[in-house]
């Protein structure tokens, strides 16, 4: 399609929009419309991430409120004894003392090969 064909369709479409009253309310409310779709999506989205900012603010708050008041230390404190008790004492056991006589490693001896008998000629 040629830019002249191109500008003569959409010259006839701006004609005819100007001239119907009723194009022209149809394109209003659909501009209209979509403005209020943008605006109700943007309120929602502002309303998650409030609810988001706020479980954050809150989250943080009772962090710094565990660590103040001492709480996050007592947790901590009372939970590594306990695993240290039972992964230190697997540790804490004496080391086995080489004795004076070493059995030897597995040092094998190669089986016997045999060696399959091959017939003799027979002399003629």
């Amino acid at each position: 399609m040629s830019k002249e064909m191109l500008a003569a369709g959409l010259t006839a479409a701006a004609a005819a929009i100007a001239a119907s009253p009723a194009a022209r309310r149809k394109i209003r409310d659909a501009g209209l419309d979509a403005a209020d779709s943008a605006s109700q999506a943007a309120s929602n989205m502002t309303a998650s991430v409030t609810k988001l900012g706020a479980l954050i603010a809150e989250a943080v708050a009772d962090a710094a409120q565990r660590v103040m008041s001492g709480k996050w230390a007592d947790e901590d404190s009372s939970a590594r004894p306990q695993a240290a008790a039972s992964s230190g004492a697997a540790r804490r056991k004496p080391a086995r003392k080489a004795s004076g006589t070493r059995k030897s490693t597995s040092t094998r001896k190669p089986a016997a090969r045999k060696t399959a008998a091959k017939p003799r000629a027979a002399a003629s």
